[in-house]
Order: C-alpha cells, then structure tokens, then sequence
C-alpha cells in the first residue's frame, strides 16, 4: 500500500523540497509504518465533530467536496 507521501509528493515536488532544504525531515516522516485505519486520536477528534467535508475525485479527474452535518459523533456511525 502507498503512503501519503507516495502520493501527495510528485518527483518535482521532491526536487522542490531539495532544493527548500526540507527533503530529508520529509523522508524521515515516509519512513514511518503506514497506519492500519484510524487510531485513538482520530477516534476521538471525529467523535466529538458535528460538521465534516467528504472530497472525492470523480472519473473525469475533477474533485468533489460535499458537506456534511449532523449530532455529534455522527461520522463514526
């Protein structure tokens, strides 16, 4: 499975972060395992929330941000 880092940093942003001199902090934090779902903190954070954001990218490559609300902890419903 990728991690975040594999996705989220094309190679130009890797050369960015090079030549930004932030390169090496950011590898060191792709090293880290790559979570098995959400943890403790998580948990708690979304079961105290009462407003998300959903995004998506749909099959024409443009995202979508939906909106959600409802009592609170109703995300980990």
């Amino acid at each position: 499975m990728e991690g975040y880092f594999d996705i989220a940093f094309s190679p130009a942003a890797r050369r960015h972060q090079r030549r930004r001199g932030s390169f090496e902090q950011y590898q060191a934090a792709a090293s880290e395992p790559v979570p098995e779902g959400l943890g403790d903190d998580e948990a708690t954070f979304l079961g105290l929330r009462d407003s998300v954001y959903l995004a998506s990218v749909g099959p024409d490559g443009w995202p979508y941000v939906q909106h959600r609300g409802g009592p609170p902890g109703f995300p980990g419903v």
